[in-house]
């Protein structure tokens, strides 16, 4: 087994930024999750992700419809399914990457900690290290839980396989145990494991709709942008072997507009959207090949 180095979570300077997106895959750890230690492989490659349709998306907190409830939160990211969002809003600091709400939905609706926030991950981190946090959302019970960094090495998954990986495990008490995969630089999740229900979430490759960081940008191509009533989308060295799909979504990662693409290239009608900026998404089956940026003048 080759060697890996330790990764040590120093801090969260390292978050994805704003405008990132990736699918979100679900599945059923039908082998296990491996074992905790140095120098682990972790391998899901033959685990039969589905996609559900599910997209995540980072967001400004102050650009999402309830930021007024979360002044202090500084990162948010959404799950986006059929054009429904549910919000997540987080507060991070030199010490710690905080859980001020998730699943929220409408006002009330979701879980709020703001009273006594969930210390997601402690700064710096190092494998072995355990601490402990006690939380409580509105309307329900003090709950502690123990967080430990039990493991380092290579995950290995049906979407690639990631170097410098490290595993934290988060229990609850009574069978209320999770793990969570993720990189350091930048601090991105990987995989989540919920053993209440066995269940995997395998998050996509992601993608930065920047303009300085496009991974995409010599796939995909559009003309104009930014653009007034239409552009047009066009598509360099990627096979067209079946009709693929274009998301549109807002600055708040709701899907608004839906293209089916079946030519390398096709006019995109943007007349009914207001100005601003977009993202868009190009699926192939369950793939996102393709992100980038719209700018509706």
């Amino acid at each position: 087994m080759s060697m890996v180095a330790q990764p040590v979570l120093q801090n969260g300077n390292n978050m994805l930024p704003v405008g990132t997106v990736a699918p979100l895959y679900r599945g059923e750890a039908t082998g296990g999750i491996g074992n905790p230690g140095p120098n682990q492989i972790w391998d899901f490659s033959s685990i039969p992700f589905s996609d559900p349709g599910l997209v995540f998306s980072v967001v400004s907190p102050s650009a999402t419809p309830f930021s007024s409830s979360y002044p202090s939160s500084n990162y948010a990211w959404t799950f986006s399914l059929a054009g429904q969002v549910q919000y997540f809003y987080f507060k991070i600091s030199d010490s710690k990457y905080e859980v001020l709400a998730d699943n929220v939905v409408a006002p009330g609706v979701g879980n709020d900690f703001t009273p006594n926030p969930k210390t997601s991950l402690k700064f710096p981190f190092n494998y072995n290290e355990t601490y402990q946090d006690t939380f409580q959302k509105v309307g329900g019970v003090e709950t502690t839980v123990t967080v430990t960094y039990d493991g380092y090495g290579t995950l290995i998954t049906p979407k690639g396989t990631h170097t410098n990986v490290m595993r934290i495990k988060e229990d609850r008490g009574n069978g209320q145990v999770g793990y969570t995969w993720m990189t350091v630089d930048p601090l991105t999740t990987l995989l989540g494991y919920t053993q209440s229900n066995n269940s995997l979430a395998l998050f996509g490759t992601y993608s930065t709709s920047s303009d300085e960081t496009d991974k995409n940008i010599n796939l995909t191509e559009l003309i104009p942008n930014p653009a007034k009533n239409k552009t047009t989308l066009k598509i360099s060295d990627y096979p067209i072997l079946n009709t693929m799909k274009l998301n549109v979504l807002n600055v708040l990662g709701q899907i608004i507009k839906t293209v089916s693409i079946s030519a390398s290239t096709t006019e995109i009608e943007l007349d009914n959207l207001t100005q601003g900026i977009y993202f868009y998404q190009l699926h192939d089956g369950s793939s996102l090949v393709a992100s980038g940026k719209i700018i509706v003048e």
